[in-house]
């Protein structure tokens, strides 16, 4: 595992994704940049509350159907977004006090997960949203080209989500073919 200031120096030149050692089953230092990071999504479980709050006031003031439906999806999303840091700031914190909470992310591969097919069906799953990303992307430039903007932004936010989808289903593949082994 890399040294707390070779983890700092990942993280301030490639970002996050770079990290070892946090919501991967391995137990951290405290005093590490984890800590930091737990920090860092605890501040942002406050924010994302607080935009919640904001946008939740913007769509009941506004008589516009057009903003009211575009903050009706960012509170979704934002909400999503709540849940999701919570259960990494629960997860890290487990990490932290090497414990393991209710909340946090499992960190184990479940037995089901090594059953024939899944595999295969993951490969699947992938290929499909990789096409979906790219018709949504095509469907978007097309709507520019109309001046259909309201539609071209949601078609873009659909690729944007097919991308998401496309790394967790990776990072479960890479999970499963481990989990094989």
């Amino acid at each position: 595992m890399a040294e707390p200031n070779e983890r700092r120096i990942a993280l301030d030149t490639v970002g996050m994704g770079s990290l070892t050692g946090v919501g991967d089953g391995r137990p951290v230092s405290p005093g590490s940049i984890d800590e930091q990071l737990l920090q860092m999504v605890k501040s942002h479980i406050i924010a994302e509350t607080d935009s919640l709050e904001a946008y939740g006031r913007l769509a009941e003031a506004t008589g516009d159907p057009m903003v009211k439906e575009i903050l009706s999806i960012l509170m979704e999303e934002e909400e999503r977004h709540h849940r999701t840091l919570e259960r990494l700031s629960a997860t890290w914190a487990a990490d932290l006090n090497w414990t393991r909470s209710r909340g946090s992310f499992p960190t184990q591969p479940m037995e089901a997960l090594r059953q024939a097919g899944f595999i295969d069906q993951m490969k699947t799953f992938i290929k499909e949203e990789e096409s979906g990303v790219k018709d949504f992307q095509a469907a978007g430039k097309e709507a520019r080209k109309g001046r259909r903007m309201m539609s071209a932004m949601m078609l873009e936010w659909m690729a944007m989500d097919g991308k998401k989808h496309v790394q967790g289903l990776q990072y479960l593949l890479r999970r499963l073919e481990g989990a094989r082994r």
